[in-house]
């Protein structure tokens, strides 16, 4: 069994991961990533609470099942956080996916991951809670679902800290996502706010240095606001 503190994720604790879904179109099944806040509860438990318009929470009520994937590079993130707005940039590249198969309760299933990660988890939901969150935007009707660990694989050490610009370049995606919230409810004020606040982070990282997965993140974070 997976004991999650032996990869250094502790208990109440939250990491930033990339899930991978399976999403389906007119029959075809095809891989869907997007950023994902994860919390700890236990040695071999974790919590989600995908938003209801999201691809991911979509595909995670149909299939149940999700990959957890822990990225070096930021950029991926916003690769995988900032695709819908550009109709010819898809996000992560289909060459980037694996699959990994496996049975649960004699049912043969496979969930993709990226060749990126460091470590994987895999995912069965056991359960889902319906919650209500308050925020900025008022009340946001969100899913929290249990996951169970069903397997887990770790291509190298990693462990990574990320360091102010790559966090910062974080909050500038997650951001990003919120800025378009803000404009489908016409909410100029509230639009601005975040704009501001983005602004600042990108002035913050130039005075950082020139990582250069940051600076691709940023140019991704740039082209997704002006398409906006």
């Amino acid at each position: 069994m997976v004991d999650l503190q032996d990869y250094g994720l502790n208990q109440e604790c939250l990491y930033e991961v990339l899930a991978c879904t399976i999403s389906k179109k007119d029959e075809i099944k095809y891989p869907n990533t997007a950023s994902m806040g994860i919390r700890v509860l236990d040695d071999k438990s974790i919590k989600i609470k995908p938003y209801h318009n999201t691809q991911t929470h979509k595909n995670i009520i149909e299939y149940g099942r999700v990959s957890l994937n822990f990225i070096d590079d930021v950029a991926l993130f916003a690769q995988a956080s900032l695709k819908e707005i550009k109709g010819d940039f898809s996000g992560i590249p289909i060459e980037d996916y694996l699959y990994y198969n496996y049975h649960y309760r004699g049912e043969g299933y496979n969930i993709p991951y990226l060749k990126q990660a460091w470590m994987v988890l895999f995912c069965n939901v056991v359960k889902e809670t319906q919650i209500v969150k308050q925020d900025n935007f008022g009340n946001i009707d969100l899913t929290e679902f249990e996951l169970e660990i069903i397997h887990s694989t770790k291509e190298r050490e990693s462990f990574k800290l990320y360091n102010r610009a790559e966090n910062l370049a974080l909050e500038c995606i997650i951001l990003a996502t919120r800025l378009k919230i803000a404009k489908k409810k016409n909410d100029n004020m509230l639009y601005l706010k975040i704009e501001t606040k983005i602004k600042d982070y990108i002035e913050m990282i130039t005075k950082f240095g020139r990582n250069s997965s940051v600076l691709r993140a940023l140019n991704i974070v740039k082209d997704y606001i002006k398409l906006l």
